[in-house]
């Protein structure tokens, strides 16, 4: 009992049990929007923007692990074009910056992990259709570190 507590008579001081043996940590898959116009709305309004074409927009939003239709041939011309829509700003914004300068900051801007960041960030993942549990699975440790870094950075939860 605490200092100042009575004990019941005939009660005892529960010990607390030893720590379970660690196992493997498993993370729940990232959730899923199964609503495709709830989806696309969800981007529509982080974008920004309407699609004439929601039709692309689905098909953004498809790994190959789901259909034969999936965003790696829109990532191709999405690259270039977020290449190019970023060189325009570095070059306009930093006038007294040379090409080699604008090139490291264009790609520290548009890497894989930064622009993951990013997707993270704004909950994208559940918007992606897909059928990898191993995905899943490397997405939700990805996130799972990201947050953690957040919370460590700002000592909160994002």
């Amino acid at each position: 009992a605490r200092q100042g507590e009575m004990m019941k008579p005939g009660s005892r001081k529960r010990r607390a049990s030893p720590p379970a043996p660690s196992a493997p940590v498993t993370l729940p898959p990232p959730g899923f929007v199964a609503d495709r116009e709830e989806a696309a709305a969800r981007v529509e309004r982080l974008l920004q923007y309407q699609f004439n074409n929601r039709s692309l927009l689905e098909e953004a939003l498809t790994h190959q692990s789901f259909a034969a239709a999936s965003y790696q041939r829109l990532e191709f011309v999405g690259d270039a074009a977020l290449g190019l829509a970023f060189s325009n700003f570095l070059y306009l914004t930093n006038p007294t910056v040379g090409p080699g300068a604008l090139s490291t900051l264009r790609a520290a801007n548009i890497s894989t992990e930064k622009l993951a960041r990013v997707a993270v960030r704004h909950d994208l993942y559940p918007l992606l259709r897909r059928n990898c549990p191993r995905l899943d699975l490397l997405v939700g440790q990805f996130i799972q570190s990201v947050k953690q870094e957040l919370e460590d950075d700002l000592g909160t939860t994002p």
